[in-house]
């Protein structure tokens, strides 16, 4: 990582999508960090893809041009501040997270936080096509996120870190 204030300069692609105002202003431990930057975030509404932190997606792409939409958020009301909870707890925040969704109107595609290692559980997550990086952070904090995923014209997922 480069330190704050050091700019873009040198920073390899990923890191250059962690979007965050001050790394060392964060909580969140630099194992977290990386097991986000790590994970693999699916889309499962055929066709299905996979989308990486700073890979630019050419499937999430297509798909904003589907939907006449410029950005997206990828989205979990699973396992609050990074702390494993109960599935029937995780499956009720998921539940009201679509449903305040679809009550504000965002289309949403069906999906799944994955840690490649298996280190964690799957959490069910959603793709919300169009909400803006404003909405997605507020959605976020209220469930009570850590970070979430965000990409815009580029289809490239940037990372915000919440904590």
């Amino acid at each position: 990582m480069v330190p704050a204030g050091e700019g873009m300069a040198g920073r390899d692609p990923i890191d250059a999508t962690l979007d965050t105002a001050d790394l060392s202003a964060t909580t969140l431990s630099q194992a977290l960090i990386a097991a986000y930057r790590g994970a693999q975030y699916a889309v499962e509404a055929p066709p299905a893809f996979v989308l990486r932190v700073g890979r630019p997606s050419s499937d999430l792409d297509a798909r904003q041009r589907r939907h006449g939409v410029r950005c997206s958020a990828f989205l979990t009301a699973a396992n609050p501040a990074s702390r494993a909870a109960a599935a029937a707890v995780n499956a009720a925040a998921h539940r009201r997270l679509l449903e305040r969704l679809a009550i504000e109107g965002w289309t949403t595609l069906p999906g799944r936080g994955i840690d490649p290692g298996g280190n964690w559980p799957d959490e069910a997550s959603l793709l919300a096509l169009g909400l803006p990086q404003t909405r997605a952070i507020e959605l976020a904090r209220e469930f009570g996120q850590a970070a979430l995923l965000v990409a815009g014209e580029d289809a490239v997922p940037r990372l915000l870190l919440l904590a």
